[in-house]
């Protein structure tokens, strides 16, 4: 079942998170981009939860009603925050959706895309050749540093 919760839980989580890795995947309803990226969230979520890794799947906008159905549609089982006021949005500098915040330890480690898939909108590939937030995860469970700790999304423009 799909949760959803008030900005203040979500800043509560991220501050009680600890050392452990938590991934802020920003996504809107309305996004075909970030909509064709819900089966590979679905996987890494699967496999990056079982290693320890806390998921929240963050809506920049929409109605309670709306989220829900969308969340519901695509299968997302993570908890579903809604960044009211786009306060996470802004503070970690996310501009566009789809588009993945990994924090630890109350610092953010790394911001940009899930894979390079697409190049810019209309411009994708059918196979990504880098997958930045796995390496982002794989780097930060084994220790090391994030190899690269920003890249650019391509995905639907966040407007206020």
């Amino acid at each position: 079942m799909t949760r959803l919760a008030p900005l203040m839980l979500l800043l509560a989580s991220c501050a009680s998170s600890g050392g452990r890795p938590e991934v802020f995947l920003f996504i809107t309803t309305d996004c075909p981009i970030a909509n064709s990226f819900a089966p590979e969230i679905q996987r890494i979520v699967a496999e990056y939860e079982a290693r320890g890794v806390a998921f929240s799947l963050v809506y920049t906008d929409g109605t309670p009603e709306a989220i829900r159905k969308h969340a519901a549609e695509y299968g997302y089982e993570s908890p579903v925050r809604v960044d009211t006021g786009r306060v996470l949005t802004r503070k970690y500098g996310v501009t566009v959706t789809p588009e993945a915040v990994v924090v630890a330890g109350g610092t953010r480690l790394c911001r940009g895309r899930i894979d390079d898939r697409y190049l810019a909108p209309g411009q994708y590939r059918l196979k990504p050749t880098t997958r930045e937030l796995r390496d982002a995860l794989d780097a930060v469970l084994a220790g090391r540093p994030v190899a690269v700790a920003e890249t650019r999304a391509a995905g639907c423009p966040l407007t206020d």
